[in-house]
């Protein structure tokens, strides 16, 4: 079956075939956790779902999706909205393939110890673990990142560094992979860290089909170059990113702004003559 006819087949005349076999995956959350470092990629494994029976591709694994934490029941994250844990962690000792850290602003969880210890015992036993966003900072807690090459949320790539001096932290990745370790940037990156897991297990034509229905790259520009350029919004016209440094060191009003672009994008500004080159900041 041609991809193209099977992301127009919404309603199928006949019944689907259902998948039988699941790969489990469990999602860490803990309060004030960041809701999109679970729902982004948690929707990209529900959409592979989704699209292997419209492929045919019933034979292969499917997936499971848990959401644990130290206490089964709502979870309220940093924005205030509730996601039902499913089950406790503490009740899962084997039987995940993938384990997924969620991050947030302050990381509650790496200061838990039976969290972080739960988390050092069950890396052995699940095919891989992943972190999002700040989730890295558990992952390291547990001592699973010593020595490796890893990413995590810009912000506070300088802070896990610090922190955690083994660790090769790289803010400039969307995701990275060590063996079997994966980490993430800040928040969206979790769903292009998500795609490339679906693509490792299903291959590319499911994750086009994902990514199309999610409204998302397959792949950013860039690939896994987090690359970002800084540009300075002020309403009396344009200055340069060290007038901005100056100024505020010199406690001057700054009424400027900036936004974060991507490589592409900004490729994509400079080509149709709204952003020019002495914009940029590296």
């Amino acid at each position: 079956m041609k991809e193209d006819s099977a992301m127009n087949m919404l309603a199928p005349s006949q019944p689907l075939q259902e998948i039988t076999k699941f790969r489990r995956i469990g999602f860490l959350i803990y309060p004030n956790c960041e809701i999109c470092d679970v729902c982004g990629p948690l929707d990209v494994f529900h959409f592979a779902d989704y699209w292997l029976p419209r492929f045919g591709r019933t034979d292969e694994p499917g997936y499971q999706l848990v959401i644990l934490a130290a206490t089964p029941g709502p979870v309220r994250t940093h924005s205030g909205i509730e996601i039902v844990a499913t089950q406790s962690c503490y009740d899962i000792k084997d039987g995940l393939d993938t384990l997924i850290v969620s991050g947030g602003i302050n990381v509650e969880g790496k200061d838990d110890p039976a969290l972080v210890e739960w988390v050092r015992a069950m890396a052995p036993r699940v095919r891989r673990v992943a972190s999002i966003c700040t989730g890295a900072f558990i992952l390291a807690a547990a001592g699973l990142l010593n020595h490796r090459h890893v990413t995590t949320h810009w912000m506070f790539s300088e802070a896990l560094a610090t922190k955690y001096p083994s660790i090769q932290v790289d803010s400039n990745l969307l995701f990275a992979r060590d063996g079997n370790i994966y980490t993430s940037g800040g928040i969206t990156a979790g769903i292009d860290l998500a795609l490339t897991l679906v693509e490792e297990d299903l291959g590319r034509e499911i994750t086009l089909a994902v990514a199309r229905t999610m409204v998302v790259f397959p792949r950013r520009p860039g690939g896994r170059k987090n690359l970002c350029l800084r540009h300075r919004c002020d309403r009396e016209g344009e200055s340069t990113d060290a007038e901005h440094r100056g100024g505020a060191a010199n406690g001057g009003n700054d009424s400027g702004r900036y936004i974060m672009i991507t490589r592409g994008l900004a490729a994509w500004l400079l080509a149709i003559g709204l952003l020019t080159s002495s914009a940029y900041a590296h």
